[in-house]
Protein backbone atom coordinates (compact mmCIF):
# COMPACT_ATOMS: atom_id res chain seq x y z
CA UNK A 1 0.00 0.00 0.00
CA UNK A 2 2.92 2.34 0.70
CA UNK A 3 4.11 2.01 -2.90
CA UNK A 4 0.73 3.17 -4.21
CA UNK A 5 0.79 6.10 -1.82
CA UNK A 6 4.25 7.09 -3.03
CA UNK A 7 3.13 6.83 -6.67
CA UNK A 8 0.11 9.00 -5.93
CA UNK A 9 2.25 11.64 -4.26
CA UNK A 10 4.65 11.58 -7.21
CA UNK A 11 1.76 12.00 -9.66
CA UNK A 12 0.26 14.88 -7.72
CA UNK A 13 3.57 16.72 -7.61
CA UNK A 14 3.19 17.19 -11.33
CA UNK A 15 6.07 15.92 -13.37
CA UNK A 16 4.84 17.32 -16.64
CA UNK A 17 7.18 16.78 -19.54
CA UNK A 18 7.35 18.86 -22.75
CA UNK A 19 5.21 16.47 -24.82
CA UNK A 20 2.56 16.50 -22.11
CA UNK A 21 2.61 20.31 -22.04
CA UNK A 22 2.16 20.28 -25.82
CA UNK A 23 -0.85 17.96 -25.56
CA UNK A 24 -2.36 20.08 -22.79
CA UNK A 25 -1.91 23.24 -24.85
CA UNK A 26 -3.58 21.62 -27.86
CA UNK A 27 -6.50 20.44 -25.75
CA UNK A 28 -6.93 23.91 -24.25
CA UNK A 29 -6.99 25.38 -27.77
CA UNK A 30 -9.72 22.92 -28.72
CA UNK A 31 -11.73 23.89 -25.65
CA UNK A 32 -11.37 27.58 -26.54
CA UNK A 33 -12.54 26.86 -30.08
CA UNK A 34 -15.55 24.91 -28.86
CA UNK A 35 -16.42 27.74 -26.46
CA UNK A 36 -16.32 30.21 -29.36
CA UNK A 37 -18.54 27.93 -31.45
CA UNK A 38 -21.06 27.64 -28.62
CA UNK A 39 -21.06 31.42 -28.26
CA UNK A 40 -21.83 31.77 -31.99
CA UNK A 41 -24.73 29.36 -31.69
CA UNK A 42 -26.03 31.20 -28.63
CA UNK A 43 -26.02 34.47 -30.57
CA UNK A 44 -28.06 32.88 -33.36
CA UNK A 45 -30.76 31.70 -30.99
Amino acid sequence: MRKKHDLLIQALLGRVRPHQRFIQAQLLCQIDSIDETIECFDQQA
